[in-house]
């Protein structure tokens, strides 16, 4: 059974999907960031940049974009934590406007993947369970002892893996406006753009 919140949930992503031609067409006579993106990607990756759709005829937005006031610092995963040569999922956001010297980008890296970590990882993963606890929050900070901080400014991107542990760092006032969409990597195959 289906919810009624989940079918209006349902309905806005469908008119949302309609609507992604007039999104990317915002500035006459421009690519979006997505679409500048994506030939980008289908220069510089061997097999290519493709964008998603869901059918003939229906493609996929190439990315979709948000505003933040607030960001309480919440480290999180995006993906699983079990990283892979192989294929992996990857996130790229631009920052169109950024609240002066706030707001930047914690990203913890990669010291703490190797196979006899599995089990912290898999330790890490219960605990973002409960992200948003406090004692959630200690348990993975505590567990990441590296940091690397990206100060972002109007016009970046950065690109990551999701599953890698990231941040926002916490501010209390100022907006952020940014895009973001996916990249999908597997071996031998092009990548995929979607949102």
């Amino acid at each position: 059974r289906t919810s009624s919140e989940a079918l209006v949930s349902f309905d806005s992503f469908q008119e949302y999907v309609h609507t992604a031609a007039a999104i990317e067409g915002l500035i006459p006579g421009e690519l979006s960031p997505f679409e500048l993106l994506r030939r980008q990607l289908d220069l510089a990756h061997p097999d290519g940049c493709c964008r998603c759709g869901f059918g003939p005829g229906l493609p996929m937005p190439l990315g979709t974009y948000r505003r933040m006031s607030t960001s309480c610092g919440f480290v999180h995963a995006d993906t699983s934590t079990a990283l892979s040569p192989e294929r992996g999922e990857f996130s790229a956001n631009i920052y169109i406007r950024t609240p002066a010297g706030k707001g930047a980008l914690n990203v913890y890296p990669a010291m703490q993947y190797t196979p006899d970590a599995q089990p912290q990882l898999s330790e890490l993963s219960r605990a973002q369970q409960l992200a948003y606890a406090p004692a959630a929050q200690a348990c993975i900070r505590a567990a990441l002892p590296l940091k690397r901080t990206v100060h972002v400014g109007d016009g970046d991107l950065v690109l990551i893996n999701t599953g890698r542990f990231h941040e926002v760092e916490a501010y209390d006032e100022g907006y952020r406006l940014s895009g973001q969409c996916w990249v999908s990597f597997t071996r031998g195959e092009p990548l995929y753009l979607w949102v």
